[in-house]
């Protein structure tokens, strides 16, 4: 299994998105309520596997991966951080 689709599975996106920050956090936010009526943690908790083609549609294809990069470079320092 791939590692973004079982950290989607084991839930740690939820947490990821509670660590950014607020100014981000709301950039997206907003965007994703706008088109979708729920923000960034209603999808990370109930739609995990919804999310990069919601982002994608709510802030462009460039943003959204970076978004999931950001989300990469995350679990590498957590899994640093474990060890």
């Amino acid at each position: 299994m791939h590692m973004m689709a079982l950290t989607l599975k084991t839930g740690l996106l939820p947490e990821f998105v509670r660590s950014l920050d607020a100014a981000y956090l709301t950039a997206i936010d907003v965007r994703l309520r706008r088109l979708f009526g729920r923000g960034l943690a209603e999808f990370a908790e109930a739609e995990p596997e919804g999310l990069y083609a919601a982002l994608e549609r709510a802030v462009g294809r460039h943003n959204a991966e970076v978004f999931f990069i950001m989300f990469s470079k995350w679990l590498e320092r957590r899994a640093e951080q474990e060890n």
